[in-house]
């Protein structure tokens, strides 16, 4: 769900969304970009620095975490590893959920600074993890918890 709703989000400025890209690696191995937005058709600047923007034309290529602080942290040597899949891009950024403000504080400098030192700096936040199943929940059931409490609260009191 959180890969679809960057996807989404971001996918009017390209031309062309291709999600699952298959880039080699220097090592022979491979990877998969969550999302590569291919022939930009506005330029998008993501912040200062080398590879933070790309222009009309150009591409931008993309990593989605979305978990617990713990998951995101433990998943940091994988996105790494997943940003050398970007480097065919202008620019790359790694998006994750809002837990990632729930590391210690060293621990999220040193995912920051490994995602940037890789290229792939961690740019944009989407909600917590809980939030994205809560909202997949009610899509899914058609039933929210603010119905139920609603429904309750209309409900006769018990004698």
């Amino acid at each position: 769900m959180a890969e679809q709703l960057v996807i989404r989000a971001m996918g009017p400025l390209a031309n062309e969304v291709i999600t699952r890209r298959r880039p080699d690696l220097p090592n022979g191995s491979f990877t998969k970009a969550d999302f590569f937005l291919k022939d930009l058709n506005v330029p998008v600047v993501l912040g200062r620095g080398e590879g933070r923007s790309a222009g009309i034309g150009e591409s931008i290529a993309g990593e989605v975490k979305c978990g617990r602080a713990s998951y995101i942290y433990s998943e940091k040597d994988h996105m790494v590893t997943q940003s050398f899949g970007h480097k065919e891009a202008a620019a790359s950024l790694t998006i994750c959920s809002r837990d990632v403000k729930d590391l210690l504080p060293h621990e999220e400098d040193e995912l920051r600074s490994a995602l940037r030192e890789a290229g792939s700096p961690l740019v944009g936040m989407l909600p917590r993890k809980e939030e994205i199943d809560k909202a997949c929940w009610e899509t899914v059931s058609g039933f929210s918890q603010s119905s139920e409490q609603n429904a309750d609260s209309r409900k006769e009191p018990s004698v």
